[in-house]
């Protein structure tokens, strides 16, 4: 196990690692190999459990501690991840890795005093990129941008990128948000400049003809016949609402509005269902990968998948309630998967404008090998088309209710369009979703410091600074009347 993980192989450490765990539940190494692997592969709320089970087996161990705090911070909860980092500092004050850590999660919920407190103590901002990142969002959420841009200046000239992959993603992010600075200071060209040369230090190629064939295999997969009556599971006693958008287009804002409501669970872009999908074919024993999978899928299996999917809610943490909110960004492509096992759920369609869309995916930090689709105009182009072709498939053959909500409305008249949708979950109206920045959650997506304050309506047709840019793209509008 430890040999494997070492040398790289984590698929071949995981397997072991489980092996260890069906022999010995409570083996320390075990449970810290397999936290650390589902931390990477982005299964965060396991890697929590795996960390706290191999925190409680050792409670000294100071790699169990730093591996458990990056899962509480990967899940938003803030307040066990700083406890963790304060954990560790009391025992050894100048350990820089974790100052850091302390720092970042400091910021992200908010406390940019607190985190830039913790940079100065620790006397070695310059040495460290993260403390330059987190102390330069810090400056720009308090307004400080000429701080905040010279400490980026700084940061990135102190990279040297050589052939160490490491170094470029960390300069990949310092340019991106070197990027966010700019276009704060209306520096919109060095700002657009920035962040495709930060793109373009760690990309993965994206081939938008593959990209668009298995789109069409979507289609081709998902036609009315799967969503007979017949064929449809027992309706979940919970209410089960799925927003789906483009990145940036308001997801994220419709779900913190959602769960501030008292009866209503917000999960983030939960995974499970995104995993059951490149795992269907193994489970089943089908001879077809996802999505041809899913094809003829049993009652037994949906009813079956469908009790899973709650539990998982339920395993990973999340407050019961009366209405789930799921906004992964991979929602789009597993809807005909989310009618087949929840015939129930609901839809919430999220629109803006393309080019603003297509702006703000440009100057925003995600991750090159999940989204490649993102790390271009092409790219990005593409995908609103793409996006715009499975929505209208859905249309024809999803038997589930829907709405559409446009972010420049909801920005313009925040009350009517946020009654609409609490009315469409199904629930009772609550004034506090129009104080849902205020519910002190913190949300780990790119928007989490758009959300942490009252909507603004600045972001509305923000593609006019970066016009020049944008020419010669095909940008499908989205936006529903």
């Amino acid at each position: 196990m430890s040999a494997a993980y070492q040398q790289g192989d984590l698929g071949r450490a995981l397997q072991a690692s489980l092996a260890i765990l069906q022999q010995s539940p409570d083996h320390h190494a075990a449970h810290l190999i397999t936290a650390k692997i589902r931390q990477a592969q982005g299964l965060y709320g396991l890697a929590r459990n795996h960390a706290e089970a191999s925190h409680k087996s050792n409670p000294l161990d100071i790699e169990s501690i730093k591996t458990a705090a990056r899962a509480y911070g990967a899940l938003g909860e803030s307040e066990k991840a700083i406890a963790m980092c304060q954990k560790i500092l009391a025992h050894n004050p100048n350990d820089l890795n974790t100052l850091a850590l302390l720092a970042s999660f400091l910021e992200r919920k908010g406390d940019t005093s607190a985190a830039l407190e913790v940079i100065q103590k620790s006397g070695s901002a310059e040495k460290n990129a993260l403390f330059g990142l987190t102390q330069a969002k810090c400056h720009l959420t308090q307004g400080n941008h000429k701080e905040a841009l010279g400490v980026l200046d700084r940061s990135i000239g102190d990279i040297d990128l050589g052939i160490d992959q490491n170094r470029s993603k960390v300069k990949r992010r310092l340019l991106l948000q070197r990027a966010q600075v700019n276009d704060a200071m209306q520096q919109f060209d060095a700002a657009f400049q920035d962040a495709t040369e930060g793109k373009s230090l760690d990309s993965t190629p994206f081939d938008a003809e593959q990209f668009s064939q298995n789109i069409d295999k979507i289609i081709d997969c998902f036609s009315n016949d799967q969503f007979q009556k017949s064929h449809r599971p027992n309706p979940s006693q919970k209410e089960h609402v799925f927003i789906v958008g483009m990145p940036r287009s308001g997801t994220t804002l419709v779900e913190q509005i959602l769960d501030a409501h008292p009866d209503c669970t917000g999960v983030g872009e939960f995974k499970s269902l995104h995993v059951l999908s490149t795992r269907l074919h193994q489970i089943i024993g089908s001879w077809s990968s996802w999505p041809a999978s899913a094809k003829g899928m049993s009652l037994q299996n949906r009813q079956r998948f469908s009790t899973a999917y709650e539990s998982d809610l339920k395993n990973h943490g999340y407050e019961d309630g009366m209405c789930f909110v799921n906004k992964s960004l991979m929602n789009m492509r597993l809807l005909g998967l989310v009618a087949m096992l929840i015939p129930n759920a609901k839809v919430i369609y999220t629109h803006r404008n393309a080019r603003d869309i297509a702006v703000s995916c440009m100057l925003g930090n995600f991750a090159a090998n999940v989204h490649p689709e993102l790390q271009s105009l092409s790219g990005i182009s593409t995908l609103l088309e793409q996006h715009k072709k499975l929505r209208n498939h859905w249309d024809t053959v999803l038997p589930v209710e829907t709405l559409d909500v446009n972010y420049e409305d909801l920005v313009g008249d925040q009350e009517s369009v946020t009654r609409k949708i609490v009315n469409f979950c199904g629930l009772e109206w609550s004034d506090k979703c129009l104080d849902f920045y205020n519910t002190g959650r913190t949300v780990m997506t790119l928007s989490y410091d758009q959300v942490n304050r009252p909507v603004y309506k600045s972001s509305v047709n923000r593609f006019e600074n970066y016009a020049s840019h944008l020419e010669g793209y095909n940008w499908t509008e989205t936006t529903q009347s």
